[in-house]
């Protein structure tokens, strides 16, 4: 598994720009990154982190503390397999996030919001609604109406940034229609932080989808989904405790965009999809582990984790 990285130019001549990021998970410290300011980097995960870890490097933390604290990286894990750029960000962009970890297929898709509520019609509706309530109230309550009309106005914002961002930073990865009636589409996704492969099954029903695409979606069919990742409270375990994902559709109607979405997820892994679909057998709504005896699941205890 390689990684090629890009990032500040702390340390850059005695360590060809690599450097330690601290990670932070639910505001606690969990690790660090590692970063390089040479684009074009690439070393292998396995070998050269072990290498890495073990130099001098380590032994300059206490120096770089202060800076690291400071700095404009957000990132805390990279969580997939395949090629990752972690890139500097704006805290500002992603602090409705409960992770800044950057996607191995990153979505970068700006939300048409009326696209959204097409599909997506609560909890929207239900905000305008009390929006619409407080200014029919004004003439009475007055000031108190004001903060009825306030409150549903920043729920609207602060989910607006929600959305905008999950579909910025979120990754692309593979849905596949298991059922028409209702909707089920399985996303298939690996829960890992970085070490070992956590792959996973998820289900989700999906109505307004099949709304708007009855008679055209049919069991099988390829959906890309954007997906966002979790991590819950309790101990710091090797893989994201759960996922959500959204079709691309959701968020937009551009159908070369859409179609752009698709083929960046690699044929191999539309059949790595259609495979695990097809061994897991399952059509219940929710996180299925999959490849338990050949992945990374057979030496965790997952069975007491949320996993079901």
């Amino acid at each position: 598994m390689n990684f090629s990285l890009v990032s500040n130019n702390a340390i850059k001549q005695e360590f060809k720009g690599i450097t330690l990021t601290k990670v932070k998970s639910e505001g606690s410290f969990s690790g660090w990154i590692i970063t390089s300011s040479v684009e074009s980097l690439e070393f292998s995960f396995e070998k050269d982190l072990e290498t890495i870890l073990n130099s001098d490097l380590l032994k300059k933390i206490k120096d770089f503390e202060k800076v690291l604290n400071e700095s404009e990286i957000g990132v805390t894990y990279v969580h997939n397999v395949g090629f990752d750029k972690l890139t500097k960000i704006d805290k500002t962009e992603t602090e409705t996030l409960s992770s800044s970890a950057y996607a191995t297929n990153q979505g970068t898709v700006k939300v048409n919001f009326a696209q959204w509520l097409k599909y997506n019609k609560f909890p929207l509706l239900g905000y305008f609604f009390v929006v619409m309530l407080g200014l029919v109230l004004i003439p009475w309550l007055k000031f108190f109406s004001l903060i009825i009309i306030g409150f549903p106005l920043w729920k609207i914002n602060e989910y607006r940034k929600e959305i905008r961002d999950c579909y910025a930073m979120g990754n692309i990865i593979p849905g596949i229609v298991v059922h028409t009636n209702p909707l089920l589409i399985a996303s298939v996704t690996d829960l890992s932080k970085g070490l070992g492969k956590f792959p996973v099954v998820r289900i989700d029903s999906f109505p307004s989808f099949f709304q708007y695409h009855k008679g055209v979606v049919k069991k099988g069919c390829r959906i890309p989904m954007l997906a966002i990742y979790f991590q819950m409270p309790g101990p710091d375990l090797n893989y994201w405790n759960d996922f959500r994902p959204w079709p691309v559709e959701f968020a937009t109607g551009d159908r070369n965009l859409i179609g752009e979405k698709y083929y960046s997820i690699s044929e191999e892994y539309w059949l790595y999809a259609e495979s695990v679909l097809e061994q897991a057998n399952t059509k219940k709504i929710g996180l299925t582990a999959v490849d338990v005896k050949i992945s990374a699941w057979k030496d965790e205890a997952f069975i007491k984790s949320k996993l079901t």
